[in-house]
């Protein structure tokens, strides 16, 4: 064996902390004869530098860390907790160890020969004190001369140096270094005048600012405030304050209004900055251990309290102040033309900026001979750095009770103009109003009334239903029922005492044991016990005697106990035994659906049509009424027994902007359409089964009783039925073609312009706006489509503004 080649260069310090580390793991691979807690610090420090300590514990179970304060440190940071562990193979065995490290960042606070605190842990049931140990606190920096971070690299200024390190070296960050404030946009200002308060962070260029968290809300007694929606991550923006660059980040904004007047104050507002620092005397094999030897320390910054003077407005104070403070505009309109017991609505809309959310409507007088109520306020603002921007709707809902031409007065809205200083009255002038006579009753008045003063109904979570009943199985039921009808026509033509006996009561119980058991026989392979349970069987029947006794006479055939023979037999003995044909019938396809709805439901949390409705509710919320009218409309369109769906429709629908009177139309007409729509395709099958199966009862008992006044009501409850089952049939009909040829549309912009011909250079003749429902009635090229309004007047819409109902 050749001896290794042993080299006489020197060994270099790279090396040696190589050959240091190999001998550390090695010494890992060995369990621990004890656990220990130890504690890791430098022997000599200056008094303003930051002091870097680690108590290390030689397993990873320790829990209920405890460190006892000190009166000779400050406790900048900690503490940080890292763990580490390592696994080895030694001669085929594994050895591994493991160790938990809490640091903590201190600062003494005066000279001298100080002892670190002990922190405690519990292990295994046992606590352990950290190992005693003192440093050496001196007066200035501690660090030999030569070794500074000064002396290693060539001098530069303060701004310099922060402009090129990312993360400072674990030193105290100074309030200069990282500091919050509040700024206002104004410090004078009016009562009800917005004013926006933003909170910042400063952070010196150097300093790793990671995260900013105040302790609490900003107190602001005395302002009515709305929070403006910042971004999640913050983007700096870079500003150069006496000579050094910081880094500015926004963290939270507010628009506040004063509600009070004199000086008001708010009061500072704490907040825990985390910072990240470097350590530049971790080794740099422990750094890679330890997440590259950084260090998170959490600062705490106040804001100095921030002083604004509020002026009253001036006095006296017009009449009919709404309490608007701002840059504003009013108009008013009356959004249809009414007629009696019609709802009107008479909108009044204030635009513009400032403190929106807090204007009083403006009052409006109505002729005595109107019902009016209270207006109801809608609110499309946002905020702004100017304040609130956007408008408030005031919608005035009248009723109109005597026909005529009325006069709805004049309406002044009055607000405090912020850039001249003073009040100012916008005008509304008076509105003339034709009303004619209507077809409402005051009944349907009152029901539109009550739908705009409630909710709309929840969201639906039950499993989906079962299928509906279709057209295929519609037709097996039905042809079931006629069966089943010339089956009791065949069995009453026996004598009355017969059928009790043998149906009713002792024949058909005997019957169906003795049919089991040879059920039985035959699975066991017994021919001896299957053929005499089965001839019991036919002599408790009504079977064909001479087909039973052919049938039977199978037992004496050479192979009769074959199993092949026997099964055979026992399929030609069902036909032949009466009233089998109830229990054969769920394995038809009168069975089918049921079965395959059974199949479907588990597939779905709900049904679609239970999952447009909850959508729709959701957009309703959401103040999207128009995507809420098409989910609902959808959610019909698939089940139009959706009492929920047609509730809400229809609350919606009493929210919109456009309204339209009914097309005059006869009683009749209405109330069939009304009732056919009222029910889907299946459920009005459902009905026709229910009404065939009462009619062939009705013919059953016309034809087998004699009595004059039971023929006679039997007879007219059968016509009766015929007439209803011919009815819901065409009703089940004409729904479903209607759902297949569904050609309902819903207005989705805000404003669509309808013209007399399909050219968009013509002036539009009418404008619908978002959430009205059409019917699309003819197309012309790929844009344009005629459509119906719902007073059955037809004009021309491009295809772009509209959403088809059916999907």
């Amino acid at each position: 064996m050749a001896s290794p080649i042993v080299t006489s260069s020197p060994i270099g310090t790279k090396q040696k902390r190589l050959i240091i580390s190999l001998l550390l793991l090695c010494a890992a691979a060995f369990p621990a004869v004890a656990q220990t807690f130890r504690t890791q610090a430098p022997a000599t420090v200056g008094q303003d530098e930051q002091i870097r300590v680690q108590y290390v514990l030689s397993t990873d179970g320790g829990e209920d860390f405890r460190c006892p304060p000190s009166a000779d440190f400050d406790i900048l940071g900690g503490p940080s907790t890292s763990t580490y562990s390592s696994m080895q193979w030694v001669n085929g065995k594994s050895s591994s160890s493991s160790s938990i490290t809490y640091t903590y960042i201190l600062q003494a606070r005066r000279t001298g020969k100080l002892a670190l605190p002990r922190p405690s842990v519990r292990v295994g049931g046992k606590t352990l004190h950290a190992t005693p140990l003192s440093i050496n606190v001196v007066a200035g920096s501690g660090r030999p001369k030569g070794q500074g971070r000064a002396q290693q690299q060539a001098p530069r200024s303060a701004g310099d140096e922060d402009m090129h390190d990312d993360i400072r070296t674990a030193r105290a960050v100074t309030p200069r270094d990282l500091y919050v404030r509040c700024t206002a946009t104004k410090s004078t200002l009016y009562e009800q005048e917005p004013v926006v308060l933003t909170y910042k962070v400063y952070a010196r260029a150097g300093v790793g600012l990671s995260q900013v968290v105040p302790r609490r809300k900003p107190e602001m007694k005395g302002f009515w405030t709305q929070e403006v929606e910042l971004p999640s991550n913050l983007q700096p923006t870079y500003e150069n304050i006496g000579g050094s660059t910081y880094r500015v980040f926004t963290f939270m904004q507010f628009v506040a209004f004063p509600q009070q007047t004199g000086t008001l104050t708010l009061p500072p507002l704490i907040t825990d900055c985390s910072v990240v620092q470097r350590d530049p005397h971790i080794d740099p094999l422990e750094a890679f251990f330890n997440g590259g030897g950084s260090l998170t320390t959490r600062l705490q910054r106040s804001t100095e309290a921030v002083v604004l003077t509020v002026k009253p407005l001036p006095t006296p104070r017009p009449a009919g102040f709404s309490g608007g403070v701002g840059r504003l505009q009013a108009e008013g309109k009356l959004l249809s033309e009414p007629a009696t017991n019609d709802i009107a609505t008479y909108r009044i809309t204030v635009s513009g900026q400032g403190n929106m959310k807090l204007i009083q409507p403006p009052h409006v007088s109505f002729p005595k001979s109107f019902d009016s109520y209270d207006p109801k306020t809608s609110d499309a603002t946002r905020i702004t750095y100017g304040g609130i921007a956007g408008k408030i709707t005031f919608d005035y809902t009248f009723v109109p009770r005597e026909e005529g031409d009325f006069l709805l007065p004049a309406t002044d809205f009055t607000y405090f103009d912020i850039e001249a200083g003073s009040y100012r009255t916008v005008h509304l002038p008076a509105t003339p109003l034709h009303v004619k006579k209507g077809q409402r009753s005051r009944e349907d008045v009152e029901h539109e009334l009550a739908l705009r003063q409630s909710d709309i109904r929840p969201d639906r979570t039950a499993p989906a239903s079962a299928r509906q009943l279709g057209y295929g199985a519609y037709l097996l039921a039905l042809l079931g029922i006629i069966l089943l009808a010339l089956l009791a026509d065949r069995l009453m033509r026996l004598p009355l005492a017969d059928r009790l006996h043998r149906f009713l009561t002792k024949g058909r119980v005997q019957r169906n044991r003795r049919l089991s058991a040879a059920e039985a026989a035959l699975a066991q392979g017994d021919a001896q016990t299957f053929y005499a349970a089965l001839d019991q069987a036919f002599q408790a029947s009504d079977a064909d005697p001479e087909a039973a006794s052919r049938l039977l006479s199978r037992r004496f055939a050479p192979d009769a106990a074959e199993p092949s023979v026997m099964q055979s037999t026992m399929e030609a003995a069902r036909k032949l035994l009466p009233l089998l044909l109830l229990a054969l019938l769920p394995a038809t396809g009168l069975a089918a659906p049921a079965a395959d709805s059974a199949a479907v439901a588990p597939a779905l949390a709900v049904s679609p049509a239970d999952s447009l409705y909850n959508a729709g509710n959701a957009a309703y919320r959401l103040k999207e009424n128009a995507q809420a009218v098409l989910c609902y409309s959808r959610a019909l369109w698939l089940d139009p027994d959706h009492d929920d769906a047609r509730y809400n429709l229809a609350l919606v629908q009493t929210r919109l902007e456009d309204r339209f009177s009914p097309p005059q139309e006869m009683f009749f007409t209405t109330l069939t359409r009304t009732l056919r729509t009222s029910h889907s395709t299946g459920t009005w099958l459902a009905w026709s089964l229910l009404l065939a199966a009462l009619m062939a009862l009705c013919v059953l008992t016309f034809r087998r009783v004699a009595q004059p006044v039971v023929r006679r009501v039997v007879f007219y409850l059968g016509l009766v039925a015929l007439i209803l089952f011919v009815t819901t049939n065409i009703f089940a009909f004409r729904q479903h073609r209607d759902q297949a040829r569904n050609a309902q549309a819903v207005v989705m912009a805000d404003a669509a312009p309808l013209y007399n011909s399909p050219v968009a250079r013509s002036k539009p003749a009418l404008t619908l706006h978002a959430g009205t429902t059409v019917l699309m009635a003819d197309a012309y090229g790929k844009d344009w489509v005629e459509v119906v309004l719902p007073d059955t007047r037809r004009f021309w819409a491009s295809r772009k503004h509209l959403c088809p109902v059916r999907q």
